[in-house]
C-alpha cells in the first residue's frame, strides 16, 4: 500500500548515510562475537516482530495515543506537536549522551536531530493513519539501527558496530531523517478525524 511504501522510504532515506559513508570511506565496520553474529539472520523471525509491538504498544502510545492526543483535544495542534516532540526526543537522550557528557558534540547533535527527525516521521505516520503505523516505522528503526546496523541487543557484547569520526559524517546523518521526515510531511496527510489511542 502508499503508506507502507513511504514508511519504506522514510526509512531507507534515514539510514542512507551509513551505506553512502561506507562506501566513500567515511566509517568502518566492526564486527565482534562471530557466534552471536551468525544467529542475526534467524533472530530476526522474533526481534523485528517483537520491537514493533513493543515501539506500538508502549512508546508511541504513550507519545502519540496519550500525549499527543490529549494536547490535540485540549490545547490543539502547535501544543501537541511541541509536547510529543520534545518528550521523544528527551527520551532519546540518555542513550545519545549518557550522564550528559558532551565529549563528542558533532556526535551528540547529529543524533539529537535524527532523534527529533524521527519523532517527526512518527507523529505524522500516526495522523495519517494510526498507531501501528508509527510504531512499524520506529520498531522497524530502531530494528536496523540496534541490531543489523549496530547489534547493542548482543547479550554480551556488540557483534557488529561502525566507527567514525568524520564531521561530514555526522552533517550528513543529521540531514538524512530530515529529509526522511518532511517527505513523510509532504506526502502523507492527516486523517479528518484523530483515533484513540490503544486502551
Amino acid at each position: 500500500t502508499k503508506l507502507l511504501l513511504w514508511i519504506g522510504v522514510a526509512i531507507a532515506v534515514d539510514l542512507a548515510p551509513i551505506g553512502i559513508a561506507y562506501q566513500l570511506g567515511w566509517l568502518t565496520l566492526t564486527y565482534g562475537d562471530q557466534q552471536l553474529a551468525t544467529t542475526r539472520a534467524t533472530t530476526v523471525l522474533w526481534a523485528l516482530p517483537l520491537l514493533i509491538l513493543l515501539a506500538t504498544r508502549f512508546y508511541e502510545r504513550t507519545l502519540r495515543g496519550r500525549l499527543f492526543q490529549e494536547a490535540l483535544e485540549g490545547w490543539g495542534a502547535p501544543a501537541a506537536w511541541t509536547l510529543s516532540l520534545l518528550c521523544g526526543t528527551a527520551l532519546a537522550l540518555p542513550a545519545i549522551a549518557p550522564g550528559l557528557s558532551l565529549s563528542a558534540p558533532a556526535f551528540v547533535a547529529a543524533a539529537l536531530v535524527t532523534a527529533l527527525a524521527r519523532e517527526i516521521g512518527s507523529t505524522v505516520l500516526y495522523r495519517a493513519s494510526g498507531l501501528l503505523a508509527a510504531g512499524v516505522f520506529r520498531g522497524t528503526l530502531l530494528f536496523v539501527d540496534f541490531y543489523l546496523i549496530a547489534d547493542w541487543l548482543a547479550p554480551v557484547f556488540p557483534s557488529a558496530n561502525y566507527v567514525t569520526s568524520g564531521d561530514a559524517f555526522y552533517l550528513l546523518r543529521a540531514a538524512s531523517p530530515l529529509v526522511a521526515a518532511l517527505l513523510l510531511v509532504r506526502f502523507l496527510p492527516a486523517r479528518a478525524a484523530q483515533a484513540p489511542g490503544l486502551p
